[in-house]
């Protein structure tokens, strides 16, 4: 079902297959509800909303730089807000606070790229995987931090004061930095495999990146710890060669005898892939507390 109607009264033209919609200057309600195609609305003044009868999760929601307005738009429909105060989705409320609050950008339930301004603005990729684009600016000259509220601050001349919420990567002009440095998260898992089979490249951002690439492709832990096997990254000839080599590599040292025989037992009852991903899951060389809250760099394949 569709709907159209603007409470308050209104203006209607059509040009070039955009149709734009002018307010009174009163308090307006548009009710558009699953319609398709391009529109540009102007509330004129009062407090004007829009009202969409949808999730917010179904649409983008953006502050293009310079314009003054707002895009909210999907797969079917674009609408471009001028003079609007509130847009009404069926699950939340967005209170636009103009030129005087942060610009307000949004994704949707995909993985999404947004891209950031140098405006202060507030940024919610929503679900999925999604980045925010700045890649005119280099990391070094911004400031990243996380919140205690699982937010993130990024600050600096060029960006101005953003606050991310649900933002997994940021694409600097030099590098990337993942967000998700959590032991559940694909950027706090790729530091726990390469600690576990490789230590001595945790600091190399291109390693991070291929492995980084391969859990955001899908792969497991457990997937990726029997890759690693397959490819020999790792001594394992023997379980006892397995268990000599990984204690090596997280620990720095060798097993007690009493160490290295019940370690060795676990290989045997649940197998080298298993046992690879249970050393990793303990993150006993990979700080990964102090990783949540700087981000984890790395460069992209």
């Amino acid at each position: 079902m569709t709907t159209m109607k603007i409470t308050g009264g209104s203006s209607i033209t059509t040009q070039n297959g955009t149709m734009y919609i002018t307010g009174l200057d009163a308090d307006n309600d548009f009710t558009m509800i699953g319609l398709s195609g391009n529109y540009i609305l102007n509330g004129q003044g009062g407090n004007d909303r829009l009202l969409l009868g949808e999730s917010s999760s179904s649409f983008n929601v953006s502050s293009p730089d310079g314009t003054g307005g707002i895009s909210v738009s999907n797969q079917n429909v674009a609408y471009y807000l001028q003079n609007f105060e509130t847009i009404v989705f069926s699950d939340k409320t967005i209170n636009l606070t103009g030129t005087q609050g942060p610009k307000l950008i949004t994704g949707s339930q995909a993985d999404d790229i947004l891209t950031g301004s140098s405006s202060s603005e507030s940024i919610d990729g929503g679900s999925g995987l999604d980045t925010l684009r700045i890649n005119t600016v280099s990391h070094a000259s911004t400031s990243l931090a996380a919140n205690g509220d699982g937010s993130w601050s990024l600050t600096g001349s060029n960006v101005g004061s953003d606050t991310l919420h649900n933002i997994e990567r940021i694409e600097f002009s030099d590098r990337m930095v993942a967000l998700d440095a959590s032991a559940s998260g694909h950027a706090g898992q790729a530091m726990q495999f390469i600690g576990t089979i490789a230590p001595e490249l945790l600091n190399n951002l291109g390693i991070r990146g291929t492995i980084i690439s391969l859990f955001d492709q899908g792969y497991s832990m457990l997937q990726l710890c029997d890759l690693a096997l397959k490819l020999d990254l790792v001594a394992h000839s023997t379980n006892s060669e397995l268990v000599s080599d990984v204690y090596q590599n997280v620990i720095g040292g060798k097993a007690s005898s009493s160490m290295g025989n019940a370690l060795t037992q676990y290989v045997e009852e649940h197998g080298q892939a298993e046992f690879l991903a249970t050393v990793a899951s303990l993150s006993l060389n990979v700080d990964l507390v102090g990783l949540q809250n700087t981000g984890v760099e790395y460069l992209a394949g």
